[in-house]
């Protein structure tokens, strides 16, 4: 049998039934296909690597998909339906002589835990299982060298994706158009990708990790073609289609075609769902102008931001069986929407935009003092601290852009302590089970007779729903801070909220809700039986003393193992670190048993950074890179690298109080260190989330027949403000 070397293109000898070769022109050992029906399979075989190496990925991704239906065991055709993805292709090393893996799709998931990629290993022999091995370490590393280079590389606004150079090496028309789309969008303050220009310094060096971090960061990718060979060319469709596949994670991504000196219909067929314009209709440069000015009102050049490379919902998380129009109608009809509203409707206008920036740039001129703690908010930003920054800002007035960037920081401050997963039991039977804010920015349900509690929560004037909560009845909170599920207007008078949180599971304390406010002050909502309201006031009324909260902790401890007696308490992280305190005395056995006092860690710890309450007791982050958990009354030292706590409690059996953590490599392991997940960014509530917005819900019954993390087919958002503290 013969086919092409994949590594080297040379031709390739082996004997039916062999499942690894030596290519006799390059010495590379290489895995072949066992297959069945020689004039068929191997044919496809060798189209499809032929596809791969001249790094036409997506055809080649639809011929291994062909031959998976002829023998869904085939080892190989799973190991390059992986290369594909990562983009692979071998090159031989001037140095070395050595043919070496480079990758053109870089992903943010390690091959290691691809899902063709285990396949491979599933199906392959022993001779196949160590060439798969080896060759996916080695590209393991060599993807993350890739990253490590783009983490360091400033983000930027707009990627203007083109064809370069015509067949006989001049330039094409497209690059002259796409320049002049550079040049408007430079001049306004934008920073644009332009691989002519942008990539000019790079010579003698691998692109990859550039471009990867450029489609990552841009908000906004202007596709200029004048036919359709030249969007189909190699290297365009490699830079749109990844775009793409970014979009189906990201909805603040959008992507533009413009097209000259042809038909409309000749486009991409991928691209027929997403508006389309011509760039010889009268005066476009300046509706162009005017729609990117709505989409990126604040142009990274003139901002001063720094770019938070690792955002796995802008990475390409492309589809094992390629890149098809139905993977595409979601995002395409984002783009279509936002689009059209971006091009035809925008409303800024080049005078408006340079008029704010002088007055703006006179102010800082004027004032040192005011820029100063303008640029010391602007750390505490970077820093994650995002309540002390919106009020910094705050304090500014209108100072340059502060107001703006005042309600920036309230945003990422809800969005950082958001909720995404409710738990919900309804006494009266409409509904129970668990719910989820889909990557719409909805309620959808995970599990049990959803009933009619999530119907009507979509986008509304209010925007995306972005928290819920966990409790009797379903509350949502949405990106302006407002609230679905009762009326707050008419019992708290401070509004937009932060965060919110509903006491559930003991009748005395059913719907009493506890609310975060932006000027960090608390309040509550009791919707409870009129009985019981002195009885909350009680505990309840130290919270109007509250100030400068940045986070609320809200538990029900169970105190006993059958749940005949409970007690509730809040615990409020001030900015300074330090925390107040209340809690409601013990309930047990119908009566009230006057305790609760404040425990001894409450004025112990005055340096605490952030809180984590988990089933019950609150976890406290430490400055000092420890963690104090309350249900132990321990220390976990050298704890810098964890990121979230997820504590199992078992009420009277202390030998069932564990942990389970997420580490700051994305690692979820248990007390052992034994790891249960990997690639995940959110850990609350008994979930896990994935960087592709994966929902794993938590089994902790220990005596349970399945412990651990169980993989749903759900997906919900990935938020910026979870990934600071990631690697």
């Amino acid at each position: 049998m013969v086919l092409k070397c994949k590594i080297c293109g040379g031709s390739l000898a082996f004997e039916q039934g062999i499942s690894v070769a030596t290519c006799e022109y390059c010495g590379n050992k290489q895995t072949v296909p066992v297959v069945r029906d020689e004039r068929v399979v191997l044919s496809m075989y060798e189209k499809a690597n032929a596809y791969r190496i001249a790094y036409e990925f997506d055809n080649a991704i639809n011929l291994y998909n062909q031959i998976i239906l002829e023998n869904e065991r085939d080892a190989e055709a799973y190991w390059d339906l992986a290369l594909c993805k990562y983009g692979v292709v071998y090159v031989k090393d001037p140095n070395t002589g050595k043919y070496i893996p480079t990758c053109s799709r870089a992903q943010y998931e390690s091959i290691l835990e691809d899902e063709n990629y285990k396949k491979a290993l599933e199906y392959a022999d022993e001779s196949q299982k160590a060439v798969f091995l080896n060759d996916a370490k080695y590209i393991d590393e060599v993807e993350k060298n890739i990253i490590k280079i783009a983490k360091n590389e400033e983000p930027f606004d707009v990627f203007i994706c083109y064809k370069e150079t015509e067949e006989n090496g001049s330039r094409t028309r497209d690059s002259v158009i796409a320049q002049h789309v550079y040049d408007t969008l430079t001049e306004a303050g934008y920073k644009v990708f332009f691989s002519r220009i942008t990539l000019e310094s790079k010579v003698g060096i691998e692109y990859e990790p550039y471009i990867y971090a450029a489609l990552s960061s841009s908000k906004v990718m202007v596709h200029i073609t004048s036919s359709t060979q030249n969007s189909e060319a190699v290297w365009v469709k490699n830079e749109w289609s990844r775009y793409l596949a970014m979009m189906l994670k990201d909805s603040d991504k959008t992507f533009i075609p413009i097209y000259f000196d042809m038909n409309k219909n000749k486009l991409p067929i991928e691209f027929k769902n997403i508006p389309s314009y011509d760039y010889n209709d009268e005066g476009f440069n300046d509706e162009l102008l005017r729609g990117i000015k709505k989409l990126i009102p604040n142009p990274i050049g003139v901002k001063n931001g720094r770019f938070n490379w690792i955002i796995p919902v802008v990475i390409s998380v492309l589809c094992v069986t390629g890149i098809g129009i139905g993977a595409f109608i979601y995002a395409n009809k984002k783009a279509e929407q936002k689009t059209a509203e971006a091009i035809a409707t925008a409303i800024v206008t080049t005078k408006e935009t340079t008029s704010a920036t002088t007055e703006a740039t006179t102010q800082e001129t004027e004032d040192p003092e005011l820029k100063a703690a303008y640029d010391a908010a602007v750390d505490l930003s970077y820093e994650g601290k995002y309540a002390e920054a919106a009020w910094a800002f705050k304090e500014l007035g209108d100072f340059s852009d502060s107001e703006e960037k005042y309600e920036q920081m309230i945003s990422s401050w809800r969005l950082s302590l958001s909720s995404v997963v409710a738990h919900v039991e309804v006494t009266e039977g409409e509904s129970s089970g668990t719910y989820y804010i889909n990557s719409n920015g909805s309620v959808d349900y995970l599990s049990s007779d959803p009933g009619s509690l999530n119907q009507g929560i979509e986008i509304n004037d209010n925007g995306k729903v972005v928290s819920i909560t966990s409790g009797s009845k379903l509350i949502v909170l949405r990106e302006n801070g407002s609230v679905d599920g009762f009326d707050i207007d008419d019992a708290i008078e401070v509004s937009p909220l932060i965060r919110m949180y509903e006491y559930d599971g003991v009748d005395y304390i059913n719907e009493l809700v506890i609310v975060l406010h932006e000027d960090g002050t608390v309040s509550y909502l009791d919707t409870s039986d009129e009985d019981n309201d002195d009885f909350n006031d009680d505990w309840l009324s130290c919270l109007s003393d509250w100030t400068d909260i940045v986070d609320i902790s809200c538990n029900v401890e169970n105190m006993t193992l059958h749940h005949y007696a409970y007690k509730a308490e809040i615990v409020g992280l001030k900015s300074d670190g330090t925390l107040v305190y209340t809690s409601m005395p013990f309930y047990d056995y119908g009566e009230y048993v006057w305790g609760g006092d404040t425990p001894d860690w409450v004025e112990t710890y005055d340096n605490v950074v952030r809180l984590n309450d988990t089933n019950g007791f609150p976890i406290l982050f430490l400055e000092d890179d420890s963690i104090y958990n309350a249900a132990t009354d321990e220390i976990l030292t050298d704890s810098s690298s964890i990121v979230s706590v997820l504590q199992e409690e078992r009420p009277g059996m202390e030998e069932f109080y564990e942990c389970v953590y997420l580490k700051s490599d994305g690692t979820v392991v248990d007390d052992n260190n034994s790891q249960l997940l990997s690639d995940i960014v959110y850990l609350k509530d008994f979930v896990a989330i994935s960087n592709t917005g994966k929902i794993y819900v938590f089994n902790d019954w220990g005596w349970d027949t399945y412990y651990g993390f169980k993989e749903t087919t759900e997906y919900t958002n990935v938020l910026d403000e979870w990934l600071v503290r990631l690697n």
